[in-house]
């Protein structure tokens, strides 16, 4: 409509599954039957936007099971500033097949000081600050800040992916990924690509 913004695959099917109240608040139970409902509707990708530092096995098997159907999974590394490591956050503290967990860069390419980040359970890093532009309510859109809205730039290059190489694997299409970010200093030791996504790479 010539107004706001548009995504990177414009004819992707979203499915908006809601678990979490207008505070941030949801229960564990909630999320998987979110979690579940996706997989039995055999969807590509799950965007976790969400995160909490309460462990939960049930949560892992379900992510687990969602892995082993061939689902790709983003996952935000939270906003806490903290290293997962000495702070787990969970589902980004869980090392699942076909996860990819993103931490926060601002709009001059340093690491976003609020992000969670590790050099060992966090994948790349994407653009969350200054840069993200969201629908809201009433029409309208604001700018946002957050893993949330890096992880989603995650999820949108990993549709654009599949749809472009539909018989690579997920765990191909995260490599593909995470070989062609913009490495840079500014991201040494917050994730394992140690570099900022780039779509256009990544799609080469």
């Amino acid at each position: 409509n010539g107004l706001g913004i548009a995504g990177v695959v414009w004819g992707v099917q979203l499915m908006p599954l809601k678990f979490l109240d207008n505070s941030g608040f949801g229960t564990t139970s909630d999320a998987l039957e979110c979690i579940n409902y996706a997989i039995e509707k055999d969807v590509d990708i799950i965007n976790n936007s969400w995160g909490g530092s309460a462990h939960s096995h049930a949560l892992f098997e379900a992510l687990n099971r969602a892995s082993r159907q061939g689902i790709l999974i983003a996952t935000a590394a939270g906003n806490e500033s903290n290293s997962l490591e000495t702070h787990p956050s969970y589902p980004a503290s869980f090392v699942i097949p076909n996860q990819i967990v993103v931490t926060a860069t601002d709009n001059r390419d340093n690491h976003a000081e609020y992000s969670n980040f590790s050099p060992i359970t966090a994948h790349v890093a994407a653009p969350g600050s200054a840069l993200s532009v969201a629908t809201q309510n009433d029409h309208a859109y604001a700018e946002l800040a957050g893993t949330s809205m890096a992880t989603a730039h995650v999820s949108g290059v990993l549709a654009a992916l599949k749809s472009h190489l539909p018989d690579e694997t997920p765990e191909g299409l995260i490599t593909r990924i995470l070989n062609s970010v913009d490495l840079t200093h500014k991201l040494s030791g917050k994730c394992i690509s140690e570099g900022r996504l780039n779509f256009r790479r990544a799609m080469l």
